[in-house]
């Protein structure tokens, strides 16, 4: 699992970028063998109370409309998924994100698409990489 312990004179920029760090991790530990991760996650159907999530390790509770089933329909796909490359962090593409997020927090808004109007696949053009 994810788990980020970021040093008390950690700045919030440190702590997303381990955030970031730790999630891609996370995901290529997935990639890399898509069945042994479901093994691994089929832990989380004792995590369940009805419709609630709570994951363990940490007092994060979240309420789900599907429940477990979800869940399972998750693990099947990836028992039955073939491994995939891995993901490399682009510093291009980070610093795209990072600008697209502090266009967004300036104008309150929550999109795809920035106050000026780019797509994803603009803003990814922009720093030469799509």
């Amino acid at each position: 699992g994810i788990m980020v312990s970021p040093d008390d004179d950690a700045d919030d920029a440190n702590v997303a970028s381990q955030l970031a760090r730790a999630v891609l991790a996370e995901v290529n530990v997935m990639r890399r063998d898509p069945s042994a991760y479901a093994e691994e996650m089929k832990s989380l159907h004792e995590c369940y109370a009805g419709d609630r999530l709570c994951y363990p390790y940490s007092n994060l509770e979240v309420d789900t409309q599907e429940g477990a089933m979800s869940l399972e329909d998750c693990l099947n796909d990836l028992r039955s998924a073939a491994p995939l490359p891995l993901i490399m962090m682009s510093q291009a593409i980070s610093k795209s994100c990072e600008a697209h997020v502090a266009d967004l927090q300036d104008s309150g808004d929550c999109s795809h698409v920035g106050t000026d109007g780019s797509t994803p696949e603009i803003r990814l053009a922009r720093v030469g990489e799509h």
